[in-house]
């Protein structure tokens, strides 16, 4: 097979890499086996390890949504966007769009087993080429940028990461990361602190490496700002390594149950239940016969209901008093919760003569 060199810039390609600074970077054509997945890809920093390039392809090749990307270029037979490549000694790194290159790869490899010509929109590849001057913290700057803030949007996992190495590895400020990366303050602030207690929970329990629970950990740091209102916003800091157990031994079950905690620690024999084992279910069901509000979507609405007919005013009253159809329509309300109610009676009823 002829032999595929890396070929003159075609073309100078101005980008924008971060705010008031743009830079003159190059359209090249460059082989494939030029280039090299980057090691320092926010989808493996969580590892703690540094992953071969076989063994990078193979975890970025597992995601959904490379297979989706592969679908797209093999129906459009090209990238809809240029990777962006920076030259490191005699080959070039990938710095956005590893995902397509290990497409690239694997079209390459299927078309090689089935001996059939490889074409020039897989290889040689056009790349957006980066100057060696541009620095490690303005490719972070500019990969946040455009994945974490604006158009083409990561999980919520590696865009927590990215900001986390903003702020611990590069030593931004949040003042500067907000402006950087049209981000605000406060929520760059609950990413680092979530995502730095999920390496930590990683490191605590190595055996149990779920990203997914990237959104336990959020939801955990978004209570501070409800306990606040029973004066427990530290209850959070406090707790952590309680929580961490909580996730292991497996007491909470969704993401969204982490909400629930504020109604929990706030009633004591609930916090107990959570406390020997129990799970946020198990504790939700000790509140119910307290407040059936909590936890339950359907008793919420109605007790928001409940609430406004508490503030049902003396002028909605004689609005409804002479109007018929206001009148008819509570009503029609009450026999409903009345049917309700007379149903639910007949099966308390049959239970207990059932259990006689």
């Amino acid at each position: 097979m002829k032999r595929i060199e890396v070929q003159k810039p075609v073309s100078k390609y101005s980008i924008s890499i971060m705010p008031g600074k743009t830079i003159e970077a190059e359209l090249m054509f460059i082989p494939l086996n030029k280039i090299k997945l980057d090691p320092k890809n926010v989808r493996f920093r969580h590892l703690f390890e540094e992953l071969s390039d076989e063994e990078m392809e193979e975890k970025i090749w597992a995601e959904q949504a490379t297979k989706a990307w592969f679908s797209e270029i093999k129906f459009i037979q090209g990238l809809s966007e240029k990777p962006i490549v920076q030259p490191v000694k005699d080959y070039f790194v990938v710095r956005e769009g590893n995902a397509r290159i290990v497409c690239l790869r694997k079209l390459k490899k299927t078309m090689l087993e089935k001996k059939e010509n490889i074409p020039l929109w897989i290889d040689p590849q056009e790349c957006v080429v980066l100057p060696k001057t541009v620095t490690e913290t303005e490719i972070a700057i500019y990969l946040t940028r455009i994945h974490v803030g604006t158009k083409t949007p990561w999980a919520a996992f590696n865009k927590a990461g990215q900001v986390f190495d903003l702020k611990t590895v590069h030593g931004l400020t949040y003042d500067v990361i907000a402006k950087s990366c049209g981000i605000g303050k406060a929520t760059a602030m609950r990413m680092v602190a979530t995502y730095k207690a999920l390496l930590d929970y990683f490191k605590k329990y190595p055996e149990k490496k779920d990203i997914g629970l990237y959104s336990y950990f959020y939801e955990f740091y978004k209570l501070e700002k409800k306990l606040e209102k029973v004066g427990m916003e530290n209850w959070p800091k406090e707790n952590l390594d309680q929580f961490m157990e909580w996730i292991h031994n497996g007491q909470i079950e969704y993401g969204k149950e982490v909400r629930l905690i504020p109604y929990i620690i706030t009633d004591k024999e609930a916090y107990q239940v959570l406390r020997n084992g129990g799970t946020i279910e198990n504790a939700i069901k000790v509140l119910e016969t307290v407040d059936p509000t909590v936890g339950s979507i359907l008793y919420k609405r109605l007790g928001k209901l409940m609430e406004t007919l508490d503030g049902f005013s003396y002028e909605e009253m004689v609005s409804t008093a002479e109007n018929p159809r206001k009148l008819r329509y509570l009503k029609e309300l009450r026999k409903k919760i009345d049917d309700l109610i007379t149903n639910i009676e007949s099966i308390q009823k049959a239970k207990k003569k059932s259990s006689e």
